[in-house]
């Protein structure tokens, strides 16, 4: 019977192998795996191998090797008939052909030996497939490692090649390429389906292609084995016998290997289909349109070198090699060429195998380049590596030759653009391209497009760049003179990019190449007087800091350290300052053009001599605009001590290694990126996940820790590893692995300067890649993503959350949001998995009990439990929306839960003895107490999952008391959680049930949690083994703005650090339960937070804005000398009355601590003391005699008149502030005067208006709850109400007699988002979210007379207005950051201009109130401060004609620059090239500011950014507009 099933199921083996060419180019796998997991044909282990395929083609051919597997190890003749079924529904035709072909009476009994197990180079039932495939070629090595990929993709070309066609396997020497192709033939299946009538090869190589002699030969050899009688006289006799041979065997195959000349193809050229290998596929030219192309770039993958390196040496296993043959692969790239020629060394020395000196010799000789200790293979052509390359290379003509050896230039992994070797030959792009294809076609060269630029890229694998360069020093002269050849090269290349930028740094082209690479360059050149002359120009360190971002710079300053600086101590000072510079501004200047590098520097005053060479240079340019702030003190904010740039919005961060110098941080695009602090620059790259990183952990591993079983048969790590962990939105949880030597390489590469260059002209550090980017591990230029990970789990449903390891490592706990799974990390099985649902109970007795359901909870957080002394993690802790939850591992039906906080949980740190529970508006710590169970559990048959009772809500919240029972001995039992009940002992592990009391402020959506005692929170799990109780004991109100988003504790649990929604951090003692400040940090939504191992006062931030960076909380200042500013002020500019004496600002700021400062342009002159009711806005009259504030009481009050007399400790107060009215029942939002400062108008949150008269109030007046969003005084003693929202609405007052205008009432129009009026009253403009523009007539006496809307083509909304002094443009701020200037023609604006910079929300527009230059300036304020022209400036070239130009050149007059000419007027100023309306911005060191005010001549700005720091900015070299 088991003899019938076998030839069933081979039978069915049969059938599927001859249609698999048919299946893996139409089938999708993903449409049939669901069916045969649920007929049990594959396993989710079998899913998880056929995944991490990359192709869908790929993932087919896995599927039919699983298939094949099973079927013949298990004897299913079931199995293969249920794969054949799943392909009916969708498959129709396949599913045909199979059933159809299983009926044909020709198919029973025929067996065709599977392509593993059936050899035809050994099997003796193939002898006539092996004679055929010894025409005169050479057998498959006898030891060989299958590239499956490559093999198939052969196999599948093969079986599509026609009579007449050829396919050219084409690579370097030493890729593989006739392993390929041998290995591709050896496939019994293959040959009889379709190569029925032989295989016949023909080794030719360099020798044969040369010499007709040689390719006669070949040729009579052929002729005997095709059984021709007749012996050819001449090649093209030749070619006739063979044709006719070929005629009758019209399914064969011809194999030519090795060939170099087009001779060989045309006189071969016999009508049959041919296989070539070659390293020049221009050889194929003479039979074009009949040639199939593939292309052997790529190596070894590490396994397959390992696999080599096992056979050739006889390991039993790949993991008995040594770590240095991980290292040779990574170093030779895995060169087939190399990893065999090292297998035949140790062959000659079989007893050193073992001998790890010998290992590390050969590697040190790869490291080295000393490839003449690499010389022997008897299984290869060629003596060394050198001698096989020498043949490529002499085949060139001379002229190309020269340029092949030019790429002796450049370094090992660097890909070259097109537009460096345009410079370097002078030639134009597509000689350039014409030139590189043809070394491409000699697979000399590797190309590919560039992903985003349009142009070409070209790469040199390294062991031909280390020819070419072994060539330049055989060439070298001993006259030191002239210089070595290859500084010669260097020298010109240095030359041709002067030329091109005229000496102008800053002007080197933009090719993704010389701003990496230039120092190099330098160095191997020996120009070394340019090192300080280029890397201190602070142009050129704007431009490499745009292009190539801080770390190249930062890496470059420090390896040619002593080259730039000498024996100068000012440069010492400098340099000390230009890498302060690039850490803290460095990733805001990359990728943005239009930040000025001056501009930067002049902004930051904690660089002297950067900001005065910055000086110097805006001083130098008359007509570009430069800030220049006026009394900026370093002390007002707190920087960062480096940022790093990485590739996508930054998720979370984790520090790794033992120096503290190295962070992971997980990215939204699925990429996780191993950075560096020293260089600020990413040094590794792992790809796996397809969509955004969650959570990341690590753990340290030694070498008796345990492996585990991963993709591709890898295992995770080996000696010395660092193994971490990552959650994705992708469903999987992955295991990674990282060697320290890795690591501490990188660290050693960073810090590591360059000496002088004598101490190095013979080192082979000078060639390593100054470059921070991550270098290639394979010849391929870009590389296609693919997964590096060593172990990926996928049994979760959802998005995986969370992720940690337990203290041993052996297990991980992860969650989704609805389950949790703990699993091995040894083979990946689930050892726990729970979806609860939580409810809150009320139980009046045992017997009776109700139950209220509450929605699913989501699960946010999950931690292990603190280890017991015996290493036994008995629970875990869950955080949830807003509770606490523990499990137990030991019965899955025990859990408690607790409502810990009132909202949203954000995090859950857990110590030895404490847990720390974050939510968005609190901090609460818990005690952990556990031990021994003392009592019998007593089970109620109840839900198996309930709740600890819910903290009751403000809106009456249905908390109720938990009922106390006592059992038959009189135990005292109160309701827990799970399936039993948990003895009270009040003194011991229960309190109390808590007291709440909630306190509303005025507004009903606020309130404030007070707990009489807070201790007495718990939740307390029993399984009759153990106990764990938590006890929350104290709470931690917030103090900062915002919603907490994410937190992290330091390793002692004293420190903790909470982001806010605001993009601040705060900083809290946890011993001392204090709040230590706050600072503001990025730009983008703050993501995640993570203290140092190392240095507990280190801490890291990751935001949205691409960017992790590197605080020093150690010197965070706990108290402040000044109060920090609040972004609510006013100022107005008061003109001196003294001749040749300037004017001065009068400023009026409101702080944290709740007081009043009055500034003098930058100068302190008083303050308040702190006041009881929270301000909310401040008020200046247009004279500056008078200042009034709001509260958030509704009470109005008015200070004294201000002393101009500097701020004194002794006299530091105001006199009495006087409170003017408590008439408006709620906040205070609008204080303003009128233009006359007769009248003060006060509105209030709900639309009540105060009209007070000489501060006296003169009536009232309600706008219906309408949302006011400003006033204007269009007439003497009138005002008008502009309302937004749902009810726009447009009343004019008087306010003598409270008597109406006729007023606007657009409801029409949607929300009214912002307005301004015409310096004349008679147009108000109105900006909406939706409809556009809405203009209002306005006249004295009738109020508004009409009103017209104006569309716009954006469709974000409105959110800023201005008119120009003459009306004649309008600019429209919108809420993405877009200006339009409107202009006005005829009876009508339209759409004359765009403006783009801002990137969020324009805040305020103010034109200047006078032509200056003869141009209109226009000031934008939101995320920066801009500067615009809105005429366009036209930029005067100068012509010159044909006779101009000769006689230009007659007279020896120098040539006219092409580019802009800046010879403008006096008082002119422009933009950059490209961008001339916008004059300069500058960069708050907050997100942003709401408004700005100017003074009288529009030079001097000044305002407060979202973080309260204070700017009084002046224009540079202003020319007085008269």
């Amino acid at each position: 019977m088991s003899e019938e099933i076998d030839l069933k199921t081979s039978e069915q083996l049969e059938l599927i192998r001859a249609h698999k060419a048919a299946i893996v180019a139409d089938l999708d796998v993903h449409r049939i795996i669901p069916f045969l997991l649920e007929q049990l044909v594959l396993s989710h282990d079998d899913k998880q191998r056929i995944e991490h395929e990359v192709t869908l083609e790929d993932k087919s051919i896995m599927l039919l090797n699983i298939l094949e597997t099973k079927a013949a190890i298990e004897s299913n003749q079931d199995l293969l008939p249920i794969f054949i079924e799943s392909l009916k529904k969708e498959y129709d035709w396949l599913h045909k052909s199979l059933t159809e072909t299983t009926d044909a009476p020709d198919s029973k009994g025929l067996h065709i030996p599977s392509e593993e197990d059936d050899n035809v180079f050994e099997s003796p039932k193939h002898h006539k497939v092996k004679i055929m495939l010894e025409a005169g070629g050479v057998n498959c090595p006898l030891i060989a490692v299958e590239r499956k990929q490559l093999v198939e993709t052969t196999r599948t070309e093969l079986k599509h090649l026609k009579r007449g066609q050829y396919l050219v396997i084409q690579g370097m020497a030493g890729c593989g390429k006739s392993v390929l192709a041998q290995q591709a033939l050896n496939s019994a299946h293959l040959i009889k389906s379709v190569f029925p009538d032989g295989v016949y090869m023909l080794c030719i190589g360099k020798e044969c292609s040369d010499s007709k002699d040689g390719l006669m030969a070949k040729m009579r050899i052929l002729c005997e084995k095709l059984e021709e009688t007749r012996a050819p006289i001449s090649l093209e006799h030749g070619a006739e016998l063979l044709r006719m041979a070929f005629m009758k065997r019209t399914k064969a195959l011809l194999v030519l290997d090795g060939v170099w000349r087009s001779e060989v193809i045309r006189s071969l050229d016999v009508g049959t289909a041919t296989m070539v290998t070659t390293r020049d596929v221009s050889i194929m030219d003479v039979v074009h349109g009949r040639v199939k192309e593939l292309r052997v770039d790529s190596g070894f993958s590490e396994s397959e070198s390992l696999e080599l390196f096992r056979k050739s040496l006889n390991f039993a296993r790949v993991e008995d090699l040594p770590d240095s043959a991980r290292s040779i692969h990574h170093t030779c790239k895995g060169s087939p060429m190399v990893v065999s020629l090292i297998s035949s060394l140790f062959q000659d020395h079989p007893d050193e195998i073992n001998d790890e000196g010998r290992w590390i010799y050969y590697l040190e000789s790869l490291s080295k380049r000393r490839y003449s200790k690499i010389r022997k293979n008897r299984d290869y052509e060629h003596e060394s590596i050198y001698d096989a390359i020498s043949l490529s290379v002499d085949s060139l003509t001379e002229k190309k030759r020269n340029y092949y050896y030019d790429f002796a230039l450049f370094q090992d992994d660097v890909p070259v653009p097109c537009p460096v070797l345009q410079v370097l030959w002078s030639l134009e792009r597509y000689e350039v391209e014409d030139i590189m294809k043809h070394f491409v076609r000699k697979s000399l060269i590797c190309e590919e497009l560039h992903p985003s630029r349009n142009w070409h890229v070209y790469s040199i694998n390294s062991l031909q760049l280390d020819y070419l360069k072994y060539q330049l020093q055989c060439t070298a002269s001993d006259n030191e003179d002239v210089g070595s050849p290859e500084q010669r090269l260097h020298q010109r290349l240095i030359n041709q990019y002067l030329a091109k930028c005229e000496n102008f740094y800053d002007r080197l082209p933009d090719d993704d190449y010389i701003y990496i690479f230039l120092g190099y360059h330098l160095y191997k050149s020996r120009k070394f007087s340019l090192f300080p002359e280029i890397y201190l120009n602070l142009l050129f360190i704007g431009e490499k800091l745009r292009l190539v971002g801080p770390a190249d710079l930062l890496i470059d300053l420090r390896k040619y350290h002593e080259f730039i600086v000498g024996e100068d101590e000012e440069r010492m000072r400098l340099i000390e300052e230009v890498q302060g510079f690039t850490e803290l501004i460095g990733h805001i200047k990359f990728g943005q053009e239009d930040l000025d590098i001056v501009q930067l520097a002049l902004q930051n005053p904690s660089f002297e001599l950067l900001q005065k060479k910055a000086r110097t240079l805006a001083l130098s340019e008359p007509n570009r605009l430069y800030f220049e702030w006026v009394g900026a003190d370093a002390k007002q904010w707190k920087n960062p001590e480096s940022s790093t740039v990485c590739s996508d919005g930054v998720r979370c961060v984790k520090f790794v290694g033992n120096t503290g110098n190295h962070f992971l941080a997980g990215l939204n695009d699925g990429t996780i990126e191993l950075c560096d602090l020293n260089s600020c620059g990413v040094v590794w790259r792992f790809s796996g996940h397809t969509h955004t990183v969650q959570c990341i952990d690590t753990f340290e591993s030694h070498p008796s820790s345990r492996h585990c079983s991963g993709n591709n048969n890898n295992t995770i790590g080996f000696k010395s590893k660092l193994v971490f962990l990552s959650t994705s939105d992708d469903g999987t949880c992955k295991l990674w692995t990282t060697l320290d030597s890795v690591i501490e390489t990188e660290a050693h590469h960073h810090q590591s300067n360059f000496s002088r260059y004598h101490h190095h002209q013979n080192s082979s550090s000078g060639d390593n890649s100054p470059s921070p980017k991550v270098h290639q591990n394979k010849w391929t230029i870009f590389q296609k993503i693919q997964d590096s990970s060593s172990f990926t789990f996928e049994f979760h449903s959802g998005p995986v959350l969370c992720a940690e390891f337990s203290p041993s490592g052996r297990e991980v706990v992860s969650l989704s949001t609805n389950e949790i799974l703990v699993w091995s990390t040894t083979d990946g099985q689930i050892l726990y998995k729970n979806s609860p649902s939580f409810s809150s109970t009320c139980s009046s007795s045992l017997t009776t009990s109700t139950t209220t359901l509450t929605p699913e909870p989501i699960f946010l957080n999950c931690h292990f439990g603190p280890a017991t002394e015996q290493d036994r993690i008995p629970y875990i802790i869950i955080g949830t929306s807003n509770q606490l939850v523990l499990f137990s591992l030991h019965q899955t039906s025990v859990s408690a839960s607790v409502e810990a906080h009132n909202m949203n949980l954000v995090a859950v740190l857990v110590s030895t003895d404490w847990i720390c529970t974050v939510s968005a508006h609190d901090i609460a710590l818990w005690k952990i107490e556990r031990g021994e169970s003392q009592t019998i559990i007593r089970r109620k048959s109840l839900s198996p999952r309930r709740s600890f009772p819910m903290i009751p809500f403000p809106n009456g919240g249905t908390g109720q008391e938990i009922k106390t029972e006592v059992d038959a001995k009189g135990i005292p039992w109160r309701g827990g959680s799970g399936q039993f009940l948990v003895p009270s002992n009040p003194s011991d592990r229960f309190l109390e049930d808590e007291d709440f009391t909630f306190k509303y402020k005025s507004s009903p959506s606020k309130y404030s949690l007070s707990v009489a005692n807070p201790g007495n929170l718990a939740v307390t799990i029993d399984t009759g083994e153990f106990f764990v109780s938590l006890t929350r004991e104290h709470i931690i109100p917030k103090r900062s703005a915002g919603l907490f988003q994410c937190a992290a504790i330091t390793q002692d649990h004293e420190l903790l650090a909470c982001g806010t929604s605001v993009q601040k951090i705060c900083l809290y003692n946890l011993q001392k339960r204090e709040f230590l400040g706050e600072f503001n940090t990025h730009t983008g939504l703050l993501r995640c937070l993570d203290f140092s191992t190392v240095d507990e006062w280190t801490l890291l931030s990751g935001s949205e804005d691409h960017t992790v960076m590197v605080w020093d909380v150690k010197e965070e200042i706990i108290g402040r000398k000044l109060p920090q500013k609040g972004s609510n002020f006013a100022s107005v500019f008061i003109d001196s009355c003294i001749v040749h004496e300037s004017g001065h600002f009068l400023s009026m700021f409101s702080t944290d601590v709740n007081t009043i400062q009055f500034y003098r342009d930058s100068i302190l002159i008083q303050e308040t003391n702190r006041l009881k009711s929270e301000i909310t806005v401040v008020c200046l009259s247009s004279c500056g005699k008078y200042a009034v504030f709001g509260t958030e009481s509704g009470e109005i009050y008015h200070l004294p008149q201000v002393t101009m007399k500097p701020f004194s400790m002794r006299n530091n107060t105001i006199g009495k502030i006087e409170l003017v009215s408590t008439a408006l029942e709620d906040k205070i939002r609008i204080l303003q005067f009128d233009p006359n400062s007769e009248f003060l108008i006060g509105i209030s949150s709900f639309g009540s208006v105060l009209i007070l008269k000489n501060f006296q109030p003169h009536f009232r007046w309600q706008l219906d709850n309408r949302h006011v969003i400003g006033l204007h005084f269009p007439f003497n003693k009138y005002v008008g109400f502009v309302c937004g929202h749902s009810k726009c609405f447009l009343p004019i007052v008087d306010l003598e007699t409270k008597v109406e205008m006729k007023g606007w009432d657009g409801c029409e129009v949607g929300n009214v988002t912002c307005s301004t009026i015409r310096l004349d009253s008679t147009c108000l403009a109105l900006g909406t979210s939706e409809h556009g523009i809405t203009l209002c007539t306005l006249r004295f006496g009738v109020g508004v007379l009409k009103s017209v809307v104006i569309s716009t083509k954006q469709k974000s909304a409105i959110v800023s207005l201005a008119f120009s002094p003459d009306a004649s443009k309008l600019a429209v701020g919108h809420k993405n950051g877009l200006i339009m200037i409107w202009g006005f023609s005829g009876s009508s604006y339209s759409e004359q201009q765009s403006l783009v910079l801002h990137k969020s929300q324009i805040r305020q527009l103010l034109f200047a109130p006078f032509e200056i230059g003869d141009r209109r300036w226009l000031v934008s304020c939101g995320d920066r401060l801009a500067v615009w022209t809105v005429e366009r400036p036209v930029e005067q070239i100068q012509k010159t004609s044909f006779m101009a130009e000769r006689r230009r050149r007659k007279s020896g007059d120098s040539r006219p620059s092409s580019r802009l000419s800046l010879e403008l007027p006096q008082g002119i100023k422009i933009g950059k090239q490209g961008k001339r309306e916008l004059l300069n911005s500058f960069s708050f060191r907050g997100t942003y500011a709401h408004h700005v005010v100017s003074d009288s001549s529009f030079s001097k700005f000044i305002t407060v950014d979202d973080t309260g720091i204070y700017y009084l900015l002046r224009i540079m070299k202003q020319v007085d507009h008269l």
